[in-house]
């Protein structure tokens, strides 16, 4: 899974969600919290120092605007002295700033107050990822602005951090949750908190993750954060990719036809019945049909309202404070509720296909099919299990130097799933090594011949469109590569030969990172 992130609910946090302490609040308070999910920091400051520091509410919403700054150690003395770190109420937000105060202690933080970004890096040794990260948010908040008229604040706050230990520590999302479905960032307290690539042996697509997590903090601050969990995550897989050029395989497997499958296996849900958040599904299987059922329904939104239509609704959102905001919003914009929505929207899934190719489907036995199909056990001679066996050796092999048996090994495992780009890129990288360019050519010559995103892949692919002279379309390749794998040698390295470096000079500095580990 690319990215499942946790949605700005705030359900941890606030007065808004504690009964006895909204209880406790006045307007004024209130009125801070709002301006806290706006994003609007200084409003909030200026507004609780108006307000009694005994209060409850008042400290809670203290220590709030410190997460919202970055400083977890003064959040934490902040419910300290107010007595409510160890209170049943405010207790979750006191571990989460301790937990925030842990990871981002000894952290080293860039700031670009031109573009007006923080970056903190816990690791770092992942620091030279510094310009490419700015440079991604840089022309997200820009796409974002332009699409959703959604314009961030600054500083805009951005963590990376080594593990999913430190990203649960750092948001309160339970870090079984985040391992079970594959979390890579979070966009919560009006920041993004993401895994450094390195966290993965071969990256993620990190890029695209930043502007997914970017997108939900516009929809919170669009919104007042009254967008539904179907709808920020929706908007945000809409927007995954509209900062860039596109590729390929964008859209693979396609979000209209995995989530009629996820309804004919009887494993999709209802939109309005999600959960708090996609990342808390039980299984991975149903953290992707969520994800690609809300893609489907707002392209599906889209279509028949308009590309001009997702702003105003947003922004409608903000001024509805009822449970039933959403369907007052939608029925006075549009005419039919959530409801009349999703019916049309699950009738049109009825004209899509009802399977994948095998290389693209992932899914459990349905229903009626797991009462006769016995679960497979994995056996030494499993397809899965010769797969994984061909692919390792031929790693292992190629690492030593053993290049003619690496290729052995890595045919096997390319005709075994020859979609997989990670075999194309096992496979070719040995070849060429070994000057056997034409047999490693017209395994990295078309993206078209995969079916997902791989750094390596793309790195080889564009050291081919370069040996040929093709300079622009290499260099879309090998930003594709960066911003999948960027701590690969051969993705921050550009595949160039010997000790040379690339002529960028950001892309020199992480080619000289990479190769001093």
């Amino acid at each position: 899974m690319r990215c499942s992130p946790f949605p700005l609910l705030l359900a941890l946090t606030a007065f808004l969600t504690l009964p006895e302490v909204r209880a406790q609040a006045d307007p004024l308070t209130l009125k801070a919290h709002e301006a806290l999910l706006a994003m609007e920091l200084e409003e909030a400051r200026q507004i609780l120092a108006l307000l009694p520091a005994d209060s409850p509410a008042v400290a809670s919403e203290r220590a709030l605007l410190a997460i919202y700054e970055g400083d977890c150690d003064g959040a934490l003395a902040v419910l300290e002295r107010a007595g409510l770190s160890a209170k049943p109420l405010t207790a979750e937000l006191a571990e989460i700033a301790r937990g925030c105060a842990r990871v981002t202690a000894a952290t080293t933080v860039l700031q670009d107050e031109h573009r007006g970004f923080v970056l903190r890096f816990k690791d770092e040794d992942d620091v030279p990822l510094a310009p490419f990260l700015m440079e991604v948010a840089d022309r997200a908040v820009d796409t974002l602005d332009r699409e959703l008229k959604v314009r961030l604040p600054r500083p805009l706050r951005i963590d990376v951090v080594r593990d999913h230990h430190s990203l649960a520590a750092m948001t309160g999302l339970p870090e079984e949750s985040a391992q079970t479905t594959g979390t890579v960032a979070i966009a919560k307290w009006g920041r993004v908190t993401m895994l450094s690539p390195r966290a993965m042996s071969h990256g993620y697509s990190w890029a695209d993750t930043l502007m997914h997590e970017l997108t939900h903090l516009a929809v919170s601050r669009a919104s007042h954060d009254r967008a539904p969990l179907w709808l920020q995550e929706g908007i945000a897989k809409r927007q995954e990719t509209r900062w860039r050029a596109p590729f390929p395989f964008d859209d693979l497997p396609p979000p209209d036809v995995v989530a009629r499958l996820g309804f004919d296996r009887g494993i999709a849900l209802p939109l309005d019945k999600l959960g708090p958040s996609i990342a808390m599904l039980p299984t991975a299987e149903q953290a992707m049909v969520a994800f690609a059922e809300v893609h489907s329904f707002l392209r599906f939104w889209i279509k028949e309202n308009g590309e001009d239509a997702l702003g105003p609704f947003l922004h409608a959102l903000a001024a509805v404070s009822t449970q039933d905001g959403v369907d007052v919003t939608l029925r006075r914009l549009t005419g039919h509720d959530l409801a009349s929505w999703s019916q049309r929207w699950q009738a049109s899934l009825a004209q899509v296909p009802s399977n994948l190719p095998p290389e693209l489907a992932s899914f459990p036995p349905s229903r009626d099919e797991s009462a006769s199909v016995r679960p497979r056990i994995p056996t030494p001679s499993s397809p899965s299990r010769m797969l994984y066996r061909s692919a390792r050796l031929a790693e292992l092999l190629e690492a030593r130097g053993h290049r003619e048996p690496a290729v052995i090994y890595a045919r096997r495992s390319h005709e075994m799933a020859p979609f997989d780009p990670s075999g194309r890129a096992r496979l070719a990288r040995p070849l060429r090594a070994l000057g056997r360019q034409e047999e490693a050519t017209p395994l990295i010559e078309h993206l078209d011949a995969v079916r997902a995103p791989h750094g390596i892949f793309l790195a080889l692919h564009g050291a081919l469109l370069r040996a040929r002279g093709d300079e622009s379309a290499a260099r879309h390749a090998f930003e594709a590569a960066l911003h999948h794998d960027p701590l690969s040698p051969e993705v921050a390295c550009e595949l160039v030969e010997g000790d040379r470096l690339p002529e960028d000079k950001a892309k020199a500095a992480l080619c000289q990172a990479v190769r001093r580990r």
